[in-house]
């Protein structure tokens, strides 16, 4: 479907849906990609949601639809990486994405920074996705592309070993 086959309605949805989600996506992406390219990939994510525009099935609650485009380009993005830059790119920078993002919230400590890094990324996606984008389990669901008991199980499981890397014997302490 080309954009002159598109109702100026989808159109006036799509445009509101950008003006109110482009920040929330922005700010998703920034604490999952390199700074560098993080605005790009939003116009990424937005020109995705435009082009398959006739699968969102709910227009008035869109951010989970667009939170699953925006974590299909973070894994694309590091899916890309060659296998030899990859590892140190990475820690580099989930290190800097990570003293950004924790430096907004100062309540949280360098041991919760080292705890979050030293999780899978899919575990430190959907704790995030619960915790920093404060999602509902359904939401959750939706944006990740799976039921809302597996969504809740991935979500207990994830905080389950965040809770045992943050265990003084694992953090180095007695």
């Amino acid at each position: 479907m080309t954009s002159d086959s598109r109702s100026s309605q989808d159109q006036a949805t799509f445009t509101t849906i950008y003006r109110e989600h482009y920040p929330q996506i922005l700010a998703y992406l920034r604490r999952r990609v390199a700074a560098a390219v993080a605005e790009e990939y939003c116009a990424d994510v937005f020109g995705r949601a435009w082009a398959n525009f006739s699968s969102l099935h709910n227009p008035q609650r869109p951010l989970p639809w667009l939170y699953g485009i925006a974590g299909n380009v973070v894994k694309e993005y590091y899916r890309g990486k060659s296998a030899r830059q990859d590892r140190v790119e990475e820690e580099a920078e989930l290190d800097q994405i990570a003293a950004d993002d924790f430096s907004q919230v100062a309540d949280l400590s360098l041991d919760i920074n080292r705890a979050l890094n030293a999780l899978s990324f899919a575990d430190r996606d959907i704790i995030a996705l619960h915790a920093w984008e404060q999602l509902s389990i359904p939401d959750i669901a939706a944006s990740l592309g799976i039921t809302e008991n597996n969504a809740r199980v991935k979500l207990h499981r994830a905080r389950t070993r965040l809770k045992e890397v943050l265990e003084p014997e694992n953090l180095g302490r007695s």
